[in-house]
């Protein structure tokens, strides 16, 4: 976006196109869709989608999408695929292993969804 570095993401309509929901073929169309829908960033999920897979779909995003695109749970595809964050759940890596496991990836925001409040504000930003 003009004038936003890779670190100011806007949140302000944070879209969501699951794959568990969303037929593969219907994934580019969607994402485009929302954001002329006024979509300020596309979130991918596959939680079951091969990581080969995932990583082409983002690829495509990336090309097309005027918007930060951030991946769920997958830091290595995010990094590999020059998305602007992922989405870390409770389940996942913490920040500080994302970060450890991944130091290319330190330009990316990262960002962590913690089930309790404790922690919540230091579990996000940029690493």
């Amino acid at each position: 976006m003009p004038g936003m570095s890779r670190t100011e993401i806007d949140y302000l309509l944070y879209a969501i196109v699951d794959l568990s929901i969303v037929p593969e073929a219907h994934v580019v169309p969607l994402a485009q869709a929302v954001v002329r829908g006024g979509a300020t960033v596309v979130q991918l999920r596959g939680k079951r989608t091969a990581a080969g897979r995932l990583y082409d779909l983002a690829r495509e995003l990336k090309e097309v999408l005027p918007v930060p695109l951030i991946l769920n749970d997958r830091i290595d595809v995010a990094a590999m695929s020059g998305a602007d964050g992922v989405h870390l759940g409770d389940e996942d890596l913490s920040l500080g292993e994302a970060a450890q496991q991944f130091p290319g990836a330190q330009s990316r925001q990262i960002e962590q969804d913690q089930g309790g409040t404790e922690n919540r504000a230091s579990e996000r930003g940029a690493v």
